[in-house]
């Protein structure tokens, strides 16, 4: 059941009131008799951990791996390359050939 406040508008007193959703707002201070107004509050409702918001509305991964990052730019880099017709150099160093006749 949600907690509504409500604050007089003769003593200035805040108070926070148990309601239902169906229930009519409270017109008259418990304290003093006077008028009360419904304050708009914030709410305490947090959504924390995986889910619907976290899962469906971010692109990220969430867990990367140093490695993961590493092998996707090269994966990126190879097609980028395969696209302009250059060959993809693999990630092992080749040994300089000798000059000729050496």
């Amino acid at each position: 059941m949600p907690i509504y406040e409500y604050q007089c508008l003769e003593c200035k007193n805040i108070h926070e009131i148990w309601q239902k959703i169906t229930e009519k707002p409270i017109m008259v201070c418990p304290d003093c008799g006077g008028p009360l107004h419904k304050l708009v509050s914030l709410s305490s409702f947090q959504l924390k951990g995986g889910g619907w918001y976290v899962d469906g509305y971010t692109n990220k991964p969430t867990h990367e791996t140093e490695q993961e990052k590493i092998d996707t730019r090269q994966i990126s880099r190879n097609q980028a390359q395969a696209e302009n017709g250059v060959k993809a150099k693999s990630g092992a160093k080749k040994s300089p050939t000798p000059p000729v006749g050496a």
